[in-house]
C-alpha cells in the first residue's frame, strides 16, 4: 500500500493562533480573495515531503532516523515575518517563516540522507524553512492586489512568537474535497 507522506515539526497553540488571527484578518479585509487557507490544525513546518511511498519503505526510514536523531536536544525556533511565493508581483503561496537555526539544518539534513535510502532524491532547491498558511487559488484584480501587497507589507516584520521543538512526526496525508487529513504515522522526539 503507497502512503502519501511528510515530515514536520508540530506548532505550538500559541504559534497556530497568532497566524490565525492574522489569516482571519486577512479574510476580512479581502472578502473575495480566491486564497485558499491552511486550517490553524494543519498548520506545521514542513522539513521534508516524501510523496508517496510503501510502508515497507517508510518502516526503513523510521527504524534508520530513530538512530541518527538520539543526538538531538531540544532547541527553540522563532516564527516571524509573513510572505508569499514566488513573488508579491505574482502571489502564489502566504508562508509565515522561522529563524534559519544551524540544529533545524541538521535535522534537515539528516531526514535527507536517511530519505536515500528508499531512493528519495535530495531536495533540489536549498532548504527554506516556513509554514504555508494559504494558497491562491486565482489572480487578484488590481485593487485587491494593491490591497494584498499593503497588507503583507504591514505584516513582513510580525512577530508570531516562539516555541520549544522537542521532536517532529511523519505525517500521513489524505487530499479530500475539503483539504488534506493529516494523522502521525510516527513521532521522534529528542532526548531533551
Amino acid at each position: 500500500m503507497m502512503i502519501r507522506s511528510f515530515f514536520a515539526i508540530p506548532l505550538s497553540t500559541e504559534i497556530k493562533d497568532g497566524i490565525f488571527m492574522e489569516t482571519k484578518r486577512i479574510k476580512s479585509e479581502l472578502p473575495g480573495a480566491n486564497i485558499k487557507w491552511v486550517e490553524p490544525q494543519n498548520l506545521h513546518l514542513t522539513l521534508k515531503f516524501l510523496g508517496n511511498s510503501s510502508d515497507k519503505d517508510l518502516y526503513k526510514i523510521v527504524e534508520h532516523l530513530q538512530n541518527e536523531i538520539h543526538v538531538f536536544k531540544n532547541f527553540i525556533l522563532s516564527f516571524s515575518n509573513l510572505g508569499v511565493f514566488p513573488s508579491i508581483k505574482n502571489p502564489k503561496v502566504v508562508w509565515v517563516g522561522c529563524d534559519q537555526s544551524k540544529l533545524l539544518q541538521q535535522l534537515f539534513t539528516i531526514i535527507e540522507r536517511v530519505c536515500t535510502i528508499i531512493n528519495i532524491a535530495y531536495e533540489e532547491k536549498p532548504f527554506s524553512p516556513h509554514i504555508t498558511v494559504g494558497r491562491l487559488k486565482n489572480s487578484f484584480s488590481t485593487e485587491e492586489l494593491d490591497l494584498f501587497r499593503k497588507i503583507i507589507s504591514e505584516l513582513k516584520t510580525k512577530e508570531f512568537g516562539a516555541q520549544e521543538v522537542m521532536g517532529f512526526s511523519l505525517l500521513r496525508s489524505v487530499l479530500t474535497p475539503t483539504g488534506p487529513i493529516y494523522t502521525p504515522i510516527h513521532k521522534f522526539m529528542f532526548s531533551k
